[in-house]
């Protein structure tokens, strides 16, 4: 039971380890993102604006970037 337990564990953190890798790889690319079209998206109730290219969160919308959007 203890062998099956700790090949649970390693492979947890396997993947947590995994995830981070890539995540911090994410960030890398967007960092490099020259962020020239962006999108307005609705998330948790509240008006946000990205990158339309690698999906960075940029902020949130002025009335004129929510009205050209469509949301007013």
């Amino acid at each position: 039971m203890e062998e099956i337990d700790g090949d649970i564990t390693r492979k947890i953190n396997q993947l947590r380890s995994e995830i981070n890798r890539m995540e911090k790889e994410i960030i890398s690319i967007q960092n490099k993102c020259y962020h020239k079209k962006t999108k307005i998206e609705l998330k948790n109730r509240s008006l946000i604006k990205v990158c339309a290219t690698c999906d960075k969160y940029l902020g949130y919308p002025s009335p004129q970037e929510t009205k050209d959007s469509g949301y007013i």
